[in-house]
């Protein structure tokens, strides 16, 4: 028994919405595929994920087309992962403080 009580074993609980799907990371390139709550005009766009939230497993996005939107997970889909060598700028900092 070498782990200890401080020891990370994997995902956190926070690190998943309700649904168990995995909460996506900041920057992540995502296409809205919807669900029942989705606008319609919101279905085929791109997006980068800003922020996201384990209870109801919400996102905001910043979209192709300029506009900001909130989302649940299940109604994105993964274009690709951030590679981590983003750079944020001083807009999304001010959006992440702001909500």
């Amino acid at each position: 028994m070498s782990s200890t009580w401080g020891e990370k074993r994997g995902p956190k609980e926070d690190d998943f919405d309700d649904e168990g799907l995995p909460l996506l990371r900041r920057h992540t390139k995502v296409r809205v595929t919807g669900n029942n709550r989705t606008k319609g005009a919101l279905v085929g766009l791109s997006g980068v994920v800003k922020k996201a939230v384990g209870l109801g497993g919400w996102h905001w996005l910043k979209l192709s087309n300029g506009a900001e939107c909130r989302l649940q997970r299940n109604a994105l889909s993964v274009i690709s992962h951030p590679t981590g060598l983003e750079l944020d700028s001083e807009e999304d900092e001010e959006g992440a403080d702001a909500s």
